[in-house]
Parts: structure tokens; sequence; C-alpha cells
């Protein structure tokens, strides 16, 4: 059985012996040699909320401070590694707040000391990624509703014999209708993750209200389309741009099924429909370009002699690093190339296409998959080690392909965050 992978892109990072900070939609994680050492989420109380610090309390000890240390970084992992809107980003070498700083209560160290005091013990990625994959399982258990997570806690009238818990009558009295399970967790100074999970076993035991799932609207009687409102000139300052065209119906009314106008017609509107899908495509492809371009640099600078790099989506260039290289004809023949590929791997039952390799006088041609709908082109000088120029093209096609599958794909707001 093949284990779940919730982010590619922290594997790859974790593999690579990565510094740095990665960022995603709900929080981010920061790596040091590949282990992640700190996790930032604004959902989930950092520790020194969870410790108290902004009041007087008795000293803990250092064991009991690694043990909060731990928690928080699980609990805003939770939440750092839910789905988002958009693409995952990796900053190299920035650091987590406060690595390298002493402990508290530890002294600063000596001139000609070592100076880091690291704040605790480096975390595998497969650890968290397992841990938040736990966490969810156990949500599902106890109450499979995750619409109660984003919601406004609103308490139910208490049924007759039956109580709540300590911590459950602590989070029904500041539950007010108006704050969400995350922003009860701010309130009372607890872990993000245990207050979803009192809230998902109140709901459970009826002392909670879960919400139900609100029916689509109907759709609009057929009304006569109101007289076109006069615009003006697109341009004109404080004129906001035309909206996208509207297709009209085809004339049904007007041509039989089997003219000549109506298939036409039905020409026309398969086109216009095709020319509008991709112009979306296209402006949610520009938001992973400046990404997709970094990592062709880095590329680029992994692999000797290798002259030139791009990513493109049915050949059009997302990104592309080839000096004094025509760009958009090199992504236009391998979008060609890659479909007669894909005809001959299908006629001999092969399998999908997951590389094409060109070997010239002058040099070489690889093509990678890149995900779902992006493919990865280099070019090589004659000389290159061909086996390195694969390992590394398929760890970029992968990591291409995460990106830009993550900005085609508009998945819904994830369940465990608000």
């Amino acid at each position: 059985m093949t284990a779940t992978v919730l982010s590619p892109l922290l594997r790859r990072l974790a593999a690579d012996r990565a510094t740095g900070a990665l960022v995603r939609d709900h929080g981010t994680l920061y790596l040091v040699d590949g282990a992640v050492v700190h996790a930032e989420s604004p959902y989930a109380p950092g520790l020194d909320a969870l410790l108290g610090t902004a009041a007087p309390r008795p000293p803990i000890g250092a064991g009991e401070r690694e043990i909060c240390r731990l928690g928080a970084l699980y609990d805003a992992a939770f939440f750092a590694l839910a789905p988002g809107r958009g693409p995952a980003r990796f900053r190299y070498g920035d650091a987590a707040p406060g690595y390298g700083d002493a402990a508290p209560g530890v002294p600063a160290p000596g001139p000609g000391l070592p100076g880091a005091v690291p704040p605790g013990r480096p975390v595998s990625a497969a650890d968290v990624e397992r841990e938040t994959l736990r966490r969810r399982a156990l949500l599902d258990r106890v109450w499979p509703h995750p619409a109660v997570d984003t919601a406004p806690v609103v308490p139910a009238r208490m049924p007759r014999g039956r109580t709540a818990g300590v911590r459950g009558r602590a989070l029904l009295a500041r539950a007010d209708g108006r704050h969400t399970p995350t922003q009860l967790a701010h309130t009372l100074g607890r872990p993000a993750f245990h207050t979803l999970l009192e809230v998902r076993r109140l709901a459970a035991a009826g002392l909670v209200e879960t919400p139900q799932a609100t029916a689509p609207p109907p759709p609009p009687a057929a009304t006569t389309p109101p007289a076109p409102t006069p615009r003006a000139p697109h341009g004109t300052p404080g004129t906001p741009a035309p909206p996208w065209p509207r297709l009209s119906p085809l004339p049904t009314s007007t041509c039989s099924a089997g003219s000549e106008t109506f298939w036409r017609h039905a020409c026309e509107h398969r086109l216009m429909r095709r020319a509008l899908r991709q112009r979306a495509e296209k402006r949610q492809l520009l938001s992973a370009e400046p990404y997709v371009l970094g990592e062709l640099r880095r590329l680029r600078s992994r692999v000797p002699r290798l002259t030139g790099a791009l990513a493109a989506c049915d050949g059009f260039v997302l990104a592309q690093d080839v000096p004094g290289g025509d760009a958009d004809a090199v992504a236009a023949l391998t979008a060609a190339a890659v479909g007669a590929a894909r005809g001959l791997a299908d006629t001999a039952a092969v399998g999908g296409l997951r590389e094409l390799l060109l070997r010239g006088e002058h040099g070489y041609v690889a093509a990678y998959a890149a995900g779902g709908a992006a493919v990865l082109t280099l070019l090589a000088e004659p000389g290159v080690n061909v086996g390195r120029l694969h390992f590394e093209g398929r760890r970029s096609g992968a990591l291409i392909g995460e990106l830009v599958d993550g900005a085609l794909v508009r998945p819904e707001p994830p369940p465990h965050a608000p």
C-alpha cells in the first residue's frame, strides 16, 4: 500500500536537505537540512500563547518546554499542509524565527564559543506528514462533518441528562455564534487542533449545532434579456474593463439540425468555448511563472553543459531560460513531438508517456512530463552526462508539475481551516 504524500515539494526539499521556508496558503514550514524545525499558521496559536508568557507563571523545565514546542509545531503544520488555492513556494535561506538564538533561561554563549542554540529537536518531513494524516483521520472518526471546523460555534440546547466535560464547558461558555473554533483557540490559549477535536465531540453529542449544506439556488426563470447599456470606450479613466464575451444560443429556430448553417454555428461555439477556456488557463498559469522560472535557473546551475530549459503547456511558453534561442518555436515543436510520441506509446501499449530523448549531431533535446498539463524541455551539449540529465530533469518535472497543477486547479477551501 502506497503512503499518502501531502506535499511532494516538501518531500523533495527533505531529500535535497534544503534550508529555507516552505510557504503555503495557510502557513509556513521552516526547514534546516531538510528537517522541519518550526511551523507557523495564522489559525494556530504560537508557543508563547500556549505557555501564557503574557502573564506571570512559574518557570518550566527544558523538557516541558520541548513538549510544548513540538505540540505547537505539529499544530501549525496541520493547517499549513491543508489544501490551498495557489502553488506552494520555497524561499531558500530563510531562517526560522528564533533559530540561532539562545533558548529562554539559557545564558547567551560567551565570546569565542559557538553561537547558536537550536530551538529544539528537528522533525523529519515524513513524521510531520504522518502526524497530519493521523489527525485528519481522528477528526473524521469523531464526527465526519468538516463544516463544523470553519463555521461559527453555535451552542445547541442542552439535552436532559447530558453534560459536557471541563474543556467542553469552557469552550461552550465562550461560544457566541460568531467565533470559529480556531478563533476560540486563540481566545482560550489552547492548541487549535485540540479545539477542533473538542468541537467535533460536542457536535457528535448534540451540544453544538452542525451546519447544514445549503442547497444550490434554483435556476432563474427565462426572461427577455434587457437592452444592452451603452458603454464608454475601453481605456477611459475610471471605466471598468469589458467582460468576457458571452455565447449566444444556437439559432435552432432558423436552421435544422442537419443543415449547413446549424453545423457552422456549432463549430463557432466550440471554437469560442475553447478560446475562453485557454484564456482562463493562461491567466491562472501566470501565478506560477516566477516559481517555475526559478526552478529552471536552479536546474541549469545543477547540470553542467545544459544550454537551455523551458516549461510549456500545449505549446504556450510558461517560463524559459534559453539564451539566444527561439523558445516559442521549441515549445511548439516539442508539443508536436510529444503528441506523436504519445500516439506511439498508446499503439505499442507501453503506458503513458513519461519522457522523450532526442540525440542530434550537436546535442540533446529531452522532454519530461510535468504534471498533467505541462512539459519540461531541456537542451544540452553533446558531452552532457545523460544519467544526470534524466535524474535532474525528472525531479524538476515533478516539482514544476506540482506548481502548474496547483495554479490550474482551484480546490474548495480547506476542510480543517477557516
